[in-house]
């Protein structure tokens, strides 16, 4: 059972890669399930062995706004509209917040206050929707594993961040160098949904093949980097640009994760789609199915790691990086 995921903003290059899989795909044993994971799920397309039933779903003028809707476009202009606020109004109010000493940041009580208020509502906002995309794919993880035979979701994004609203808090820290200590960001992880997907996940051997949807990293494949909004008046520092790249970056870190933990591959900094998608379904018809008695009986719920290896170095070998010892 091979499920799809798609959520970002290049559609066109995912719809060709597609096309050209399905295309060529001819095992008469495919099971394909599409969706759409962003505010709600979205089952675009049921399980089907028709290869161009599903072509003919994501070629429809339906789906392609579906995904160019999605959140993803919606935080680029977020980010944005943040750059430009510090820009024009907190930076330009104390003349510049690098090396200002706290004392000398009195005058900028209203600025502070808008750009606190942006921070706090971008946070909320966003562990919110994390919290429910999270759920979303820990259903369809769920309804994956009562398929029969292998069980793969290719999942393809352009990540999220596990600490919702950090994005913003690294471009005025770190990207202009602000040390207002007024300026206060509440860390709330999601990384314990994250350890759920992933426990259930490797319960029922459910692999995750993740693809970057951006490609190869540039400037512009990422949110807030690499242009300068129309309503900012100063000139857009290199470090604000280093820091988006370097947040986006990051946000890739829970499809590596997924990938990793699950058995599955991560497939980054790259513009053949079409790749990863023929290794994602070459890998879910040819395996090997390995027994692992562990000496730990003890049923503790600790996670535990494992390592397949070979003696031949030139063999790749994709496997769960580990477990978790409870007793169902």
């Amino acid at each position: 059972m091979d499920t799809l995921h798609s959520s970002f903003a290049n559609f066109a290059r995912f719809r060709e890669a597609l096309g050209k899989f399905l295309d060529q795909d001819r095992a008469t044993d495919s099971q394909y399930a599409l969706m759409a994971l962003g505010r709600q799920l979205q089952v675009v397309q049921d399980s089907t062995s028709d290869a161009a039933l599903l072509m003919g779903v994501v070629r429809s003028n339906g789906f392609g706004k579906m995904i160019r809707d999605s959140e993803t476009a919606n935080a680029a202009t977020v980010v944005d509209q943040f750059i430009a606020l510090v820009q024009g109004s907190y930076c330009s109010l104390c003349g510049g917040c690098n090396g200002k000493a706290e004392r000398d940041l009195q005058g900028c009580t209203g600025a502070r206050s808008r750009v606190q208020g942006f921070l706090t509502s971008f946070s909320d906002t966003a562990l919110s929707l994390n919290r429910e995309f999270l759920r979303n794919l820990e259903e369809v993880v769920k309804a994956t594993a009562t398929m029969p035979g292998p069980r793969t979701i290719v999942f393809i994004s352009d990540g999220f961040n596990r600490v919702p609203g950090r994005e913003l808090y690294s471009i005025l820290r770190d990207g202009y160098g602000v040390r207002d200590r007024s300026i206060q960001f509440s860390s709330q992880d999601t990384q314990p949904q994250m350890e759920a997907i992933l426990k259930l996940s490797t319960r029922y051997d459910v692999k995750f093949y993740t693809l970057d949807s951006r490609g190869l990293y540039a400037n512009a494949s990422i949110s807030g980097g690499g242009f300068l909004p129309q309503t900012a008046s100063l000139p857009q520092p290199e470090a604000v640009d280093s820091q988006a790249r370097s947040v986006a970056h990051e946000n890739t870190d829970a499809l590596a994760q997924l990938a990793h933990e699950t058995g599955g591959l991560f497939f980054e900094n790259s513009n053949d789609l079409l790749k990863g998608l023929r290794q994602a379904f070459a890998d879910g018809r040819d395996y090997y199915v390995l027994s692992y008695v562990p000496e730990n009986k003890t049923a503790d719920g600790k996670y535990r790691r494992i390592l397949v290896a070979t003696k031949n170095t030139k063999w790749r070998v994709v496997a769960k990086a580990g477990y978790w010892a409870t007793e169902n």
